[in-house]
């Protein structure tokens, strides 16, 4: 399953992390992108093991979920 969220700001760290803390979902299933904040995103990754990524196609190719 891939969920793709579009901003990875505060409200879409708590729902991922949600998700993965209740095995839900593994990070590895998740890609983020945000406008600018390249520090964020690294720390969203090492933090959650999530994929990021700024290039919209890939984000959004066969995404089972869009937030």
């Amino acid at each position: 399953m891939k969920i793709s969220f579009v901003g990875a700001g505060s409200m879409a760290e708590a729902i991922f992390s949600g998700l993965i803390d209740k095995g839900i979902c593994r990070g590895s299933d998740i890609f983020a992108t945000n406008r600018n904040d390249q520090v964020k995103m690294a720390d969203l990754e090492r933090q959650y093991g999530i994929r990021t990524t700024y290039n919209l196609e890939e984000l959004l190719e066969d995404a089972d979920i869009i937030v």
